[in-house]
């Protein structure tokens, strides 16, 4: 089972997404915030990936997120938009990625 962090800020977005994730056999950690998935992965010692929505608008954005956890893991990231298309934030991404 591969095992994700998702950042979504809207609270039916972010449970609608965990609902999919999980569905399909993946385990889904939601957060509302880069800020919470960056303390959310020094609490826990493996991730397979992260799903970032881009444009995080209040705490940390999308991009100072990114930074942070580049700053200890190459651990995959990928963001999507509101339209739910779906991008590699580098090229750590993503044959491992079950989508």
């Amino acid at each position: 089972m591969q095992t994700f962090i998702l950042v979504e800020p809207n609270e039916l977005f972010r449970l609608g997404l965990t609902l999919l994730f999980r569905s399909v056999g993946c385990e889904v950690f939601p957060v509302s915030s880069g800020g919470a998935a960056v303390a959310l992965m020094y609490s826990r010692e493996f991730y397979d990936g992260i799903l970032m929505n881009s444009n995080l608008r209040t705490g940390v954005n999308a991009a100072d997120a990114v930074s942070m956890i580049r700053s200890f893991s190459q651990v995959p990231i990928l963001l999507f938009d509101a339209t739910f298309h779906v991008r590699p934030y580098d090229s750590f991404c993503c044959e491992s990625m079950p989508f």
